[in-house]
């Protein structure tokens, strides 16, 4: 289970989060939302790989970012405050979640 930094505070899809990334540090703090979860969401080898894991987080002005989660503790860093609990239908991560900068490519895109 993943929590929130020195909280026991479990981190589920759709949480509305604050966040903070070091490339845009100067922004200050970004609201988003959770859209995986290690060991909640389907495994998605962009996200869990080699011992780490990272949390997807999306928000209007950034897009996704990965927010690394610490091995030893399972929590995320102080850079992410939780704000509330989801209150519509983005509680599950669809099984078909697609992480990072391209879209995956199927044989139909590869061959146009």
């Amino acid at each position: 289970m993943v929590t929130y930094y020195n909280t026991e505070t479990p981190v589920l899809v759709g949480d509305h989060i604050e966040f903070k990334i070091w490339t845009a540090f100067w922004r200050g703090w970004q609201p988003g939302r959770v859209h995986y979860v290690p060991g909640i969401s389907p495994r998605n080898p962009e996200l869990e790989r080699d011992g780490m894991s990272w949390v997807s987080v999306h928000s209007a002005r950034d897009g996704q970012a990965g927010i690394w989660v610490e091995p030893s503790t399972h929590q995320l860093r102080k850079t992410v405050r939780f704000v509330r609990r989801a209150d519509d239908d983005l509680t599950h991560t669809p099984s078909d979640y697609y992480f990072g900068d391209e879209e995956p490519q199927n044989e139909n895109t590869r061959n146009a």
